[in-house]
């Protein structure tokens, strides 16, 4: 029997992961320390365990909830179910998964089913381990079906089906794809793709023209690496002096302002700088713990940020000071995060840590003291008079801390403040959809779904009800709690093109090429206009009242 065997050394050059065999060499658990630079085993942050039976397998994670896996064979070469442990909080909690095999049985012919926690099934028809069809909700009312035609050749798509909406796809010789074409409600939406190549048959350029007209190019260099893009609105994006990693050293943006990076031999950012067009610039500085994480983050106009995490990556810590000022001036703030066993967040602390200078003589009283803020990665301030006879260090003072718990399915059901009160409690069903929602104050609010885990009906803290309806993607209807009805027609390639409402009746909306919103008429015929910049942010929305919007570096 092999007792255990080391998966890995961390940079401390101690244990942190293992793994158990039997004698016939199957794994029968794995695990990790709570500390990595512990040499021991104890305090595991997360265990999962495997028991092997004739025909399944029954794996347990760190909560102690099992999943079951069957197979129709001892040699377990063919699942044909799996089941998965649900929650206590809902006693139709459970999810499976099985196979069926027409007869007779042909290896890659088979129906897929999952059911879920709420009982909905999904139906997946495979032919040669290839998906021919996908059915959701099925023997619903909500039954979906969408059904693909695949490439006589090759493993690619030429026709997807959905409802009312078509989609049809071509591929040129390389391969790559040259043509979609959506359509829906008889109107059809065409995009096309132009490839030219380098000597070696990496793209060289790719023009693409949508069903507006509009025209997006792309190019490469002969390595294959983008080099300039040009979207639809006439904005270019250019990309240069890339290193041997294929890392661009310098991206200059539609607005002109550019990023320059420099990078260390891992490929990890090691600086960043914003140049703007007056010649302005901010540079942050990187640096990285021995498992890639970003530890430091230290800006030119003085403002550094601190990260720490525990052996499973999770973030634990965040510190920001700015750096400029007088040492007992210096802004110190940090966040400091907790997590259970399988990684939900449950605590959240801010406050600030405190050098403490403690002035007594050895083996007496303390006689004064003074707190003011630094970070342990920056030298402590000077202070003018003696430095204490004894004792001194930092001090972690929580001004305010949010807990959070959660059910066994990882469901967060209530935020606790540090002085015991509930800020929320929830419930959900068996999908995790969350069913209600009481705030600090006891104010409820109810939620019920379709087999989509879509939002079907809310309900207020005042017992009012708004329904909802959907098309194949996007809601269709709002009935609001004053059984007002509002309509939406939705075009699945840009989105909402008109909004129908009793208050305010007919709305229409125009998007550009980029699907961004450009003009809304609503029924009084006052048109809105949107416009944007080089970077798509909107920079002005005009009606009877102008706005504007201006971005810093």
């Amino acid at each position: 029997r092999i007792s255990l065997v080391t998966s890995g050394v961390s940079r401390s050059n101690k244990r942190y992961s293992w793994f158990e065999y039997d004698s016939e060499g199957r794994g029968i658990s794995s695990y990790h320390p709570s500390n990595i630079y512990s040499s021991g085993r104890s305090g595991f942050s997360d265990k999962f365990t495997f028991n092997y039976h004739l025909k399944s397998t029954t794996v347990t994670n760190p909560l102690g909830h099992k999943s079951v896996y069957k197979y129709y064979t001892e040699r377990k070469n063919n699942l044909y179910e799996v089941s998965y442990e649900g929650t206590p909080y809902c006693a139709a909690s459970v999810m499976t998964e099985s196979r069926i095999y027409p007869n007779p049985r042909r290896d890659g012919d088979y129906d897929l089913k999952k059911t879920d926690r709420n009982g909905n099934v999904t139906k997946d028809v495979l032919r040669n381990d290839v998906l021919m069809s996908r059915t959701f909700a099925e023997g619903t009312d909500n039954e979906q079906t969408i059904s693909m035609t695949w490439h006589a050749n090759y493993n690619l798509i030429t026709e997807l089906k959905r409802g009312n909406v078509t989609e049809k796809y071509d591929y040129d010789e390389q391969l790559n794809n040259k043509l979609r074409e959506v359509n829906f409600d008889n109107k059809s939406y065409k995009t096309t793709n132009e490839y030219l190549y380098h000597p070696n048959n990496l793209v060289k350029k790719v023009t693409t023209t949508h069903p507006t007209g509009a025209v997006t190019i792309n190019e490469y260099n002969s390595q294959g690496l983008l080099v300039k893009t040009l979207n639809a609105n006439g904005n270019i994006t250019s990309y240069g002096d890339y290193n041997n990693l294929g890392l661009a050293h310098t991206i200059t943006l539609p607005d002109l302002t550019k990023a320059k990076y420099t990078y260390d031999s891992r490929g990890k950012i090691k600086t960043k700088k914003n140049i703007s067009i007056t010649g302005k610039s901010l540079t942050t500085t990187y640096s990285y713990n021995a498992f890639d994480k970003i530890k430091t983050a230290i800006r030119s106009d003085g403002i550094a940020l601190t990260y720490e995490y525990d052996n499973r990556g999770l973030l634990t810590s965040e510190k920001s000071q700015r750096l400029i000022g007088p040492a007992d001036d210096i802004a110190f703030l940090e966040k400091r995060h907790s997590y259970d066993l399988m990684g939900n967040l449950t605590s959240t602390s801010y406050g600030e840590p405190q050098w403490m200078l403690i002035h007594y003589p050895c083996q007496a009283e303390p006689s004064s003291t003074k707190s003011f803020s630094t970070l342990a990665i920056f030298p402590i301030p000077t202070d003018p008079r003696p430095r204490p006879i004894c004792e001194y260090g930092y001090k972690y003072i929580a001004k305010y801390e949010i807990n959070y718990k959660y059910d066994s399915m990882g469901n967060l059901v209530k935020v606790i403040d540090n002085n015991y009160n509930v800020l929320a409690y929830m419930t959900y069903d068996g999908n995790g959809n969350r069913l209600t929602e009481i705030d600090a104050k006891g104010a409820r609010n109810k939620f019920q779904y379709d087999a989509f885990d879509r939002v079907i009906k809310h309900t207020n803290p005042y017992n009012k009800v708004t329904e909802y309806e959907y098309d194949i993607s996007k809601v269709s209807k709002i009935i609001d709690a004053r059984r007002n009805t509002t309509k939406y027609e939705n075009n699945p390639i840009m989105g909402t093109e008109d909004l129908n409402s009793p208050d305010t009746k007919l709305t229409s909306f125009t998007y550009d090429e980029l699907g961004n919103k450009l003009t809304k008429n609503d029924a009084r015929g006052i048109i809105t206009s949107y416009s944007y910049n080089r970077l798509g942010q909107m920079v002005s929305q005009v009606n009877s009242v102008n706005l504007t919007w201006d971005y810093g570096l």
